[in-house]
């Protein structure tokens, strides 16, 4: 919908500051102008051959589990094994998505079973979208230009009361 207000022109697209997450960010960067239409079309496409094309993988919802335990308990696997698995989605403050190599998901889960967190509610998908599994398809996006949006590392974001560090967000100035 706000791709559509903002081509028209409508008064409902308010273009201060946007952001996306995951294909939102595509929306994003066409309805404050920083991408064309088509060219979005053209990376979404790209990135959705790109993701089929890297190791399969697994996504998990961990409900009402506080986000240190989750971090704790990935990087826990992943130090005890040679999987990747890592928060990928922080939905609300009581929802975390995992993802990683299917292994490390379902280890993972079964560790945050075996410590009291019963609500894993695994995800019917077979990539491991928003964690390190993704890493190969990366360098096919360095290439795009994105002219007018401006690109910052956020040292510290406030969620769900916590601190999550090293992520990066997409300001898009007019």
């Amino acid at each position: 919908y706000e791709i559509s207000a903002c081509l028209v022109g409508s008064e409902m697209c308010i273009r201060d500051r946007m952001c996306g997450h995951s294909l939102g960010e595509y929306s994003a960067l066409v309805a404050s102008q920083s991408l064309n239409l088509s060219d979005a079309l053209h990376l979404v496409h790209k990135r959705g051959l790109l993701m089929e094309q890297c190791q399969k993988g697994s996504m998990c919802a961990v409900l009402n589990t506080d986000l240190d335990v989750i971090s704790g308990v990935c990087e826990r696997v992943e130090n005890e094994t040679n999987n990747i698995v890592s928060p990928a989605n922080f939905n609300s403050p009581k929802q975390t998505v995992i993802s990683g190599t299917t292994e490390g998901v379902e280890l993972a889960i079964k560790y945050l079973k075996d410590a009291g967190h019963k609500k894993c509610i695994k995800l019917n998908v077979h990539v491991a979208s928003h964690s390190n599994v993704m890493i190969d398809a990366i360098d096919e996006f360095k290439k795009v230009d994105l002219r007018t949006a401006k690109i910052i590392k956020a040292e510290k974001v406030e969620k769900t009361n916590k601190l999550i560090k090293n992520k990066f967000f997409i300001i898009l100035p007019l």
